[in-house]
């Protein structure tokens, strides 16, 4: 693959190559910006990155506000004060710079910016309100591993509820995708794989969905073989470029499969586990994947039979393969994360089943009995 590469996909223009961050300036006047709210964690406050992204605004005349409080796994709340500071500053765009839950507080609050109400669970999926519109909208993403920067959906964790909802529009979808690999580069392995496994579980459960389709099998299938390939050797390596590359693509192609057909049964323990304990989004929705994958396989064995070929196994041996793949790359059975709060099994299966939406989207539906012997079987290492 030549880099940089340019794709225009339907509501998203992407750019993906080591350097192409430099061209924000160019991008946000093309997209009319005149003041740009760059929106991102405090963990970029005042980094290099972040005053090279202002650099290249104000090289093309574009002044900039820096909001630097995004949350992890933002809530509503926090989305709310986001959009707040957007109208404070006068701005007319934003940029991302971040990982998911900048990319998500972005979107959330550019959907705010154009409706007469400050409360985003008017939008959530299923409300039947649309957003009326959004102020332009730029991504950096600095992770590799959510696809935010090209799905139209954001995730807000609803403090009354306890969960994370979802709006889910094409409006949501960003106008332009920056994906500058080298922005990956300083990510500490932990994070990398935390990342990482959020792409593998994007192409797993695009792939075994019941919303699965031709075009999302290769985007997906696409994805997979490169989170095998790659993120052993980014977790080895955060420098290597090449590695970089390919993770960044494949959450690229992730995002766009399961932008299509769905996402379920790891993200029903991700977004569940995330939002009780505090879970790493990417670490919840694996954590169980393995198991998940095994109750999976009767219910879809083409799909089952393709993971297991790009793991290079066989499908009876692809969940203590996939396993092993976890391990390697550092992420612990389901006890190591959860050994502070001790919960009971029974209690995590009726937590789980709560996430309806998303359990509905499988193959396969699972009993609570069913959960539990998931969730025994990812308990230890």
């Amino acid at each position: 693959m030549n880099l940089p590469l340019m794709i225009d996909l339907p509501h998203t223009r992407v750019v993906i190559g080591v350097g192409v961050m430099a061209a924000v300036g160019e991008r946000a006047r093309a997209l009319g910006m005149q003041h740009a709210l760059i929106v991102t964690d405090p963990h970029f406050a005042g980094s290099p990155v972040l005053d090279a992204v202002c650099a290249s605004l104000a090289a093309c005349d574009i002044a900039t506000t820096r909001y630097t409080d995004v949350l992890p796994d933002p809530s509503d709340a926090s989305v709310a004060a986001a959009a707040q500071a957007y109208r404070r500053s006068s701005a007319d765009g934003v940029v991302a710079l971040g990982g998911g839950s900048s990319i998500d507080t972005a979107k959330a609050l550019g959907i705010l910016a154009h409706a007469a109400t400050t409360r985003i669970d008017t939008f959530y999926l299923g409300t039947g309100r649309a957003p009326a519109g959004r102020p332009p909208l730029i991504c950096l993403p600095t992770t590799a591993g959510t696809g935010s920067e090209v799905t139209e959906v954001a995730v807000v964790t609803d403090a009354a509820l306890g969960r994370k909802m979802v709006v889910r529009h094409p409006i949501v979808a960003p106008d332009v995708a920056l994906i500058d690999p080298a922005l990956s580069r300083t990510m500490p392995p932990a994070l990398t794989a935390a990342t990482g496994s959020d792409a593998l579980a994007h192409a797993i459960e695009a792939l075994t969905s019941s919303m699965a389709n031709p075009v999302a099998d290769a985007l997906a299938s696409a994805a997979l073989q490169r989170v095998i390939a790659a993120l052993p050797a980014a977790c080895r390596n955060g420098a290597d470029l090449a590695a970089r590359t390919e993770m960044s693509t494949a959450a690229l192609l992730a995002g766009l499969a399961f932008n299509s057909a769905r996402l379920h049964l790891g993200h029903a323990v991700g977004h569940a586990l995330g939002t009780r304990y505090h879970l790493p989004h990417g670490i919840g929705c694996v954590v169980c994947l393995p198991a998940i994958v095994g109750f999976l396989a009767p219910a879809c064995p083409a799909a089952a039979a393709g993971i297991a070929a790009a793991f290079g196994t066989t499908v009876a041996e692809l969940p203590a393969v996939i396993t092993a793949f976890l391990r390697a790359v550092g992420i612990a059975g389901l006890a190591t994360w959860l050994s502070a709060d001790q919960p009971d099994i029974t209690a995590l299966a009726q937590l789980i089943a709560q996430e309806t939406r998303l359990i509905a989207l499988s193959p396969r539906q699972p009993t609570l009995t069913d959960w539990a012997a998931m969730l025994g079987a990812s308990w230890d290492d």
